[in-house]
């Protein structure tokens, strides 16, 4: 059995994986709580547990680290350093986002031999390519909804702080509406936008939407896609199986 941590910005997702199938996942949001729950979860699951695998691109202390590995028989932390199913051709491979490798390891055991497209949506958008060869080559990152709405309230002197929800038209009628439709259809033409892009490099591409605010885009993209929602912790889950 294999645990498997995803640690966000905002939230952290785990799952529960044996013989290759998830059994158990859940979300939680990030607080003052989190490494108490990390190791309830670690506690309920120890006694049937091989490997742990964390993501990290939030706050999580080597302090943590420590008290993980003393409680299982193998800890293994996501970096450029250990065993990956694809090439890295980042520049800067050692600053590459572990939620990134861990996102390019899920997309290759699903869809190896095609060029593919990664969009997460989270807390930020990030865009991820690999090559038919299984070469990662990089892509892009920009703002999600949280940080636009965000930004928008905190660098003009009128424009309210406002909590998300899908317009239901692209017409705002109101400050607020008007800020739901520029951020949503903003995203939504921003997508569509970079779908093509990478279509004219190469017609064969396979595109994979996943993340924790991709329900909202998914039914409304001109472009066909997959729908990967556990896309990263499954590819956490091979990154164990490979390096064992």
């Amino acid at each position: 059995m294999n645990i498997t941590f995803d640690i966000g910005n905002t939230r952290f997702k785990y799952a529960v994986f044996a013989e290759g199938k998830m059994l158990h996942n859940e979300i939680l949001n990030l607080n003052t709580k989190n490494e108490i729950q990390i190791m309830e979860i670690i506690d309920k699951y120890m006694i049937n547990t091989n490997s742990v695998i964390v993501s990290n691109v939030g706050k999580f202390s080597e302090f943590n680290y420590l008290n993980i590995k003393n409680k299982v028989k193998k800890l293994l932390i996501v970096s450029d350093k250990i065993k990956l199913p694809f090439i890295n051709k980042y520049n800067s491979n050692k600053s590459i986002g572990s939620d990134r490798i861990a996102l390019a390891a899920g997309a290759i055991k699903k869809f190896s031999g095609n060029p593919i497209l990664i969009i997460d949506i989270g807390t930020c958008i990030t865009y991820d390519y690999l090559s038919e060869n299984n070469y990662y080559l990089g892509g892009a990152i920009s703002p999600g909804i949280k940080i636009r709405l965000l930004s928008l309230n905190r660098f003009t002197n009128n424009l309210p702080n406002i909590d998300f929800k899908a317009p239901t038209s692209f017409i705002g009628d109101t400050t607020e509406r008007s800020i739901l439709s520029g951020v949503f259809y903003g995203i939504l033409s921003e997508i569509d936008g970079k779908i093509n892009m990478y279509q004219n490099k190469n017609s064969k591409l396979i595109v994979l939407l996943t993340g924790g605010d991709s329900g909202y885009f998914a039914g409304k993209l001109k472009n066909t896609i997959f729908v990967e929602k556990n896309l990263l912790l499954d590819g956490l889950n091979f990154l164990i199986e490979i390096n064992e």
